[in-house]
């Protein structure tokens, strides 16, 4: 791989929280695999590299927006059994507090309270996944569009490598038809 294209490529595209040595084992997973042959090929490539992290970042956003939606649906049920006035209202959002520290007391009370109202941690994230529905389906989109621009620059990679071989086999097989044209011509 030449510098120059090495130099010429963007930083890593990590944010906070993110592992470079992730990041670097996809792209080493990638080049492994593809073996780019120039410096197009490697262009796609890391086109096909980006698309693919951004995808993957997306999808762990899905995961946190849901765990976070977790304690609202919490505090929404917890409401909705202690009866769903001001004071309910009130102790929800306590006992919601302890129970995203994890406050032994009160994940037990949640709980108690939950299951005696029919509701267990799959009414929870059904709920969670509820209140951030609109959210969820605009990353399913974004994460939609990210896996269509990678394909696509696999396919264009795939297409220059078609070209290419279509042109090295033309090359052979003109190149085997004069050899076999000077022999002939040499045994006449």
């Amino acid at each position: 791989e030449s510098k120059v294209i090495v130099s010429l490529m963007p930083g890593l595209p990590l944010i906070d929280g993110e592992q470079e040595d992730d990041y670097t084992a996809l792209q080493d997973n990638c080049l492994k695999a593809v073996g780019p042959k120039n410096a197009i090929e490697r262009i796609w490539l890391q086109d096909v590299i980006d698309y693919s992290w951004e995808a993957i970042r997306l999808r762990r956003a899905k995961a946190a927006l849901i765990q976070i939606a977790r304690k609202a649906a919490v505090e929404l049920l917890l409401t909705e059994c202690l009866g769903g006035d001001y004071r309910a209202k009130k102790n929800a959002a306590s006992l919601t507090q302890g129970w995203s520290i994890k406050d032994a007391e009160d994940v037990e009370t949640v709980h108690k309270l939950l299951e005696e109202h029919g509701y267990n941690t799959d009414a929870i994230m059904a709920l969670a996944i509820t209140i951030k529905l609109g959210d969820l389906e605009r990353i399913d989109k974004l994460i939609a569009s990210y896996n269509t621009r990678r394909d696509a620059a696999l396919r264009e990679l795939e297409k220059r490598r078609d070209i290419l071989a279509g042109r090295a086999r033309e090359f052979t097989e003109n190149t085997i038809i004069d050899a076999e044209v000077e022999i002939l011509v040499a045994a006449e």
